[in-house]
């Protein structure tokens, strides 16, 4: 790829190749930030796009749903009952600094201090179609 460009497998790749100065930057997810920090390498954060007049920074939460028509709903449904129960969020913030999917539940490390990209359902809806063309033109490898 130009420039150097590295696409790496997972993100554990991309914190611990920063992070051990293998390359100067890594766009990656946030709890990734907090897990190489919990691991001491001297990294930063950089929220792109956020003079006047720039999008902002995309800001990508969890979600959980049921799928129409899954084999077991049950137990999907006591699964999603689970992960939403306070215990399973506080798991999921504490060791996978994830943004908690209740509003209610405060997470111990907010990501706050950037603009955020102002988008609407709507918008993202409109971008499913030729997203999925994209996945599908990209392959099975991404």
């Amino acid at each position: 790829y130009a420039n150097g460009l590295k696409i790496l497998p997972d993100n554990a790749d991309v914190w611990q190749g920063v992070g051990r100065g293998e390359f100067a930057i890594g766009l990656t997810n946030s709890p990734n930030y907090f897990l190489a920090r919990k691991a001491h390498y001297p990294v930063g954060v950089v929220y792109p796009d956020q003079n006047e007049g720039e999008v902002g920074t995309l800001l990508n939460l969890n979600a959980i749903a049921l799928v129409k028509g899954a084999q077991h709903p049950e137990a999907a449904k006591r699964f999603i009952d689970f992960v939403l129960s306070p215990s399973a969020q506080r798991i999921l913030i504490d060791r996978g600094y994830e943004i908690p999917l209740k509003p209610d539940i405060i997470d111990p490390v907010p990501l706050t201090g950037f603009r955020r990209t102002p988008v609407t359902e709507e918008q993202l809806a409109e971008l499913a179609e030729p997203t999925l063309k994209l996945l599908a033109q990209i392959g099975p490898e991404w």
